[in-house]
């Protein structure tokens, strides 16, 4: 939150003002710890949560701008899934890399289909 020039020679606004600025962050914390419980929440669902926590209502703005400060955003992750190495698999490879030899060898013509469609 930022403290405009205006308010620099009044004393009762910067009291305010460090006053409101301690229970934003106070705010952050609360909403930080339940997005860290369940990520899995909307905006209107993490308000509801947070006026169940404190008894404060905000809107939806207000907790996607304290979680902007928080630096966390909805983007969803996509997992590349691992290469797996098991004992078939293995085999497979094995018999196939076989059997290109023996018709690379033999003088015949290999011919390779792309089916993945690309």
């Amino acid at each position: 939150m930022l403290i405009y020039p205006k308010f620099i020679g009044y004393g009762k606004n910067i009291k305010y003002q460090e006053k409101l600025l301690k229970y934003q962050k106070a705010g952050i914390v609360i909403l930080c710890d339940i997005v860290e419980d369940d990520c899995s929440l909307t905006l209107e669902n993490l308000s509801d949560r947070f006026f169940n926590a404190t008894n404060i209502r905000i809107i939806k703005k207000t907790v996607a701008r304290y979680l902007k400060e928080y630096n966390y955003s909805f983007e969803k992750i996509k997992f590349i899934p691992e290469r797996r190495i098991i004992a078939s698999t293995i085999k497979e490879t094995h018999d196939y890399v076989i059997k290109y030899l023996e018709y690379s060898l033999s003088n015949r013509f290999i011919l390779f289909f792309d089916e993945t469609g690309i």
